[in-house]
């Protein structure tokens, strides 16, 4: 027996969510080994980078794959799938990167293609994107709500569909409601001041 030692469990606490190692040491007693997940990586490698994605939204996108440290294959297949896509690293000028030929034409929004100048390097980040970054995620997103909305719409129940068409019209017959009582109250001010 090399080892006195025998480890007879993996786990994980629920409430701190931190992998144990349980080991059972030759007196008998249990030895608890809890390890953090927020340890510095000790490669000195990123495994996500933060992307915007085509509707808006900030996700992380992995560059490795999980059987390996650093894998050029897989980050390089990321990188390409994010470009076709239109991603972009979050906290990046996308005018600077499509400038540079890292993100494709086309996916920008009618703001920022109306500014062609890109923003001074240093001047943002991750924490402080730039006004280009923040107008894309905007205008994406709005983008994606209008497209999600009609999606939504098209798979509406009837009875929903009849629903929304009776508030529309009520929406209508309150205006013209208002309307119609609105020139009421000026006509009989009108009555009374000429009555005086």
């Amino acid at each position: 027996m090399a080892s006195r030692e025998h480890v007879f469990d993996c786990g994980i606490y629920a409430k701190q969510t931190l992998p144990v190692q349980r080991r059972r040491l030759a007196d008998g007693t249990v030895v608890v080994t809890k390890r953090p997940r927020t340890a510095a990586n000790p490669w000195g490698t990123d495994r996500c980078v933060t992307y915007l994605d085509s509707h808006g939204h900030i996700k992380d996108l992995p560059m490795t794959n999980g059987a390996g440290l650093v894998d050029a294959d897989h980050n390089g297949y990321q990188a390409q799938k994010a470009r076709a896509l239109g991603w972009f690293p979050y906290g990046e000028c996308p005018i600077a990167l499509e400038g540079a030929g890292a993100l494709r034409r086309g996916f920008l929004c009618e703001k920022n293609q109306e500014t062609r100048q890109p923003c001074r390097r240093g001047t943002y980040n991750a924490e402080n994107p730039c006004v280009h970054a923040v107008a894309e995620m905007e205008s994406r997103r709005e983008k994606h709500n209008a497209e999600d909305a009609k999606r939504r719409a098209m798979y509406q129940s009837e009875a929903d569909q009849m629903i929304v068409k009776s508030h529309e019209r009520q929406a209508e017959l309150l205006e013209k409601q208002s309307e119609v009582m609105g020139k009421a109250v000026e006509a009989l001010t009108a009555t009374i001041k000429k009555g005086k």
